[in-house]
């Protein structure tokens, strides 16, 4: 994905009072990620709709770790394919949750340094994950019946 233009546009920033001593005074939601050096956009997912699966080829499932670290749900973006267990972590020592929003409505609570299964992806959809307690963290899967999908890089590739 390439950024046409000559101003850039930067990420949202958003002021916190949730755990600033840990997470600091201002976050950031992530939400455009562009490359100056090339201008590339990261985390755009891009997919093919409507493509028949071959019946003869499996497909590449995955565990995805979820992880809430630093104050942000790391990755911030990812693609999966049905079948695909999730895991969520949370590295921080505060507590978060993990909130599914799409398909699947499921809410974890998750005390630091715990890990929890959430569940393997059994259905399609756009999922958008948010953290109850820090009104910024925020995170974006898709969930495929096929693996012709991927996320944009900053380095102008998918």
């Amino acid at each position: 994905m390439l950024f046409e233009g000559s101003e850039f546009s930067e990420f949202t920033q958003v002021k916190n009072t949730t755990d600033p001593q840990l997470c600091g005074t201002v976050q950031s939601l992530n939400n455009i990620i562009i490359s100056r050096k090339n201008q590339g956009i990261k985390n755009t997912i891009v997919a093919l709709n409507g493509v028949p699966w071959p019946k003869d080829r499996p497909l590449k499932i995955f565990q995805l770790m979820l992880d809430n670290r630093d104050c942000q749900f790391q990755p911030h973006t990812a693609v999966l394919t049905t079948g695909s267990p999730v895991k969520a972590i949370n590295s921080d020592p505060i507590f978060h949750s993990v909130h599914f929003y799409g398909v699947l409505d499921l809410n974890l609570s998750l005390a630091p340094n715990q890990s929890k299964w959430v569940r393997t992806f059994k259905r399609p959809g756009f999922y958008v994950i948010k953290c109850d307690l820090h009104g910024w963290m925020q995170a974006f899967f898709r969930v495929d019946d096929h693996d012709f999908h991927a996320l944009s890089s900053a380095e102008r590739s998918f």
